[in-house]
């Protein structure tokens, strides 16, 4: 039983090993035939609705930006009195 549990993660293993191989092989660069194959005005377009869509999202979240730029104390305030309830 286990022996055929192991050959099932290997070869699990060894197909996702695959997939990976096949990803880092794959073309990372737009050769020179496929540059000269695309079509500036589709390309213009679609750059101009990305933009306009990266617009309309706005920031993607602002309040990790605004604990950055102003950090806060690590206990409320009501403690630092040294106070242990919130009664004042």
């Amino acid at each position: 039983m286990r022996l055929a549990h192991a050959q099932d993660a290997l070869g699990d293993a060894r197909e996702r090993l695959g997939v990976l191989k096949q990803r880092h092989l794959s073309p990372r660069a737009v050769t020179a035939e496929e540059a000269g194959a695309l079509d500036v005005d589709v390309a213009e377009t679609k750059v101009e609705q990305l933009r306009r869509r990266l617009e309309a999202l706005g920031p993607v979240n602002p309040w990790p930006i605004a604990s950055i730029a102003k950090p806060r104390s690590v206990w409320p305030s009501w403690r630092s009195n040294g106070r242990t309830s919130r009664t004042p």
